[in-house]
């Protein structure tokens, strides 16, 4: 298929092949892909977020994720030594394809297209509108999102399409809020899911209640030894259970859990030293701690 206007840029490595027309316009979510041209970062067409905001998706286990709006013919072939998952909410498009080694799909608007990491792929349309989201090969995405590819019906499309425009209106606003982007990046991450596994983070089961019982109460001093004892449960069962049902071990889905409270109560403008009681922190300096290493600045970087 020949394009009626020019190649904004290209990416060429072994892996990867791909060609961005002039004219379209890349909105990542998070920070821009690592193979991404240097000049491609100052094309007009492309914007990307404060660095301190970046990966705040990445707590979820998503990489890269972007709103791109191709105005022409684009390429994509994906080698076989990806390493991530990717998903691709078609919102609108003309002669959108995807061929794999042993099947192909035609996409059209309203359409999922998941890309198993470790399998090769080619993409193209003549114009297009997606939402796509590059998604670490964890275990807990492993389960959820399997081995073969798939195109379909979506059933979430229109609500990331929703929750993905808030949070790009939100993370470049002159005062973004960190606690806006951390609920959304949950229930976005919560919809990606629930479109390959239904229900997958609500479990109902016993071990089901131990999530309940934990953000009912964080500041308690919670140990993955006092709760296996308290429910009578193993350590690698409790984290087994809990990698599988929310995409992290005992210890990660508490630390989650307190960031989120910590960020909103920082931006409520609480002393520090209350905020860490309340989050199960022994002081302020080590809450000050574990924000940064957790989202990267401290909490000062989100109080608005």
């Amino acid at each position: 298929m020949s394009s009626s206007k020019s190649v904004a840029w290209k990416i060429s490595t072994e892996n990867r092949f791909q060609i961005f027309p002039d004219g379209s316009v890349q909105i990542y979510l998070t920070g821009p892909t690592k193979i991404l041209p240097r000049g491609a970062l100052n094309s007009p067409g492309i914007f990307f977020p404060p660095r301190a905001l970046s990966n705040i998706m990445g707590t979820r286990g998503i990489r890269t994720a972007a709103i791109t709006s191709y105005s022409d013919y684009f390429y994509i072939s994906r080698g076989a030594k990806s390493e991530c998952f990717t998903v691709s909410f078609c919102l609108s498009a003309s002669g959108y394809a995807a061929k794999f080694e042993k099947s192909a799909f035609k996409i059209s608007g309203g359409d999922v297209l998941l890309i198993p990491a470790g399998l090769s792929c080619d993409t193209s349309a003549a114009r297009a509108r997606i939402i796509w989201f590059e998604i670490a090969k964890t275990p807990f995405w492993r389960n959820i999102l399997g081995a073969s590819p798939v195109c379909r019906k979506s059933s979430n499309s229109a609500k990331l399409a929703v929750l993905s425009g808030m949070y790009a209106e939100e993370l470049y606003s002159d005062n973004p809020s960190v606690y806006n982007l951390t609920a959304l990046s949950a229930l976005i991450s919560k919809l990606i899911a629930g479109e390959f596994v239904r229900d997958v983070l609500s479990p109902k089961c016993a071990l089901g209640s131990v999530a309940d019982l934990v953000c009912g109460s964080l500041s308690e001093n919670w140990t993955i030894d006092s709760i296996c004892r308290k429910i009578g449960v193993g350590k690698a069962k409790l984290n087994s259970f809990f990698v599988k049902n929310y995409g992290a071990t005992f210890s990660k889905f508490l630390l989650d859990r307190r960031m989120e409270l910590a960020v909103e109560l920082c931006e409520s403008g609480m002393p520090l030293g209350e905020i860490a009681k309340r989050t199960g922190f022994s002081c302020r300096n080590a809450l000050s701690f574990s924000f940064k290493r957790y989202f990267g600045f401290p909490p000062s970087g989100c109080r608005r």
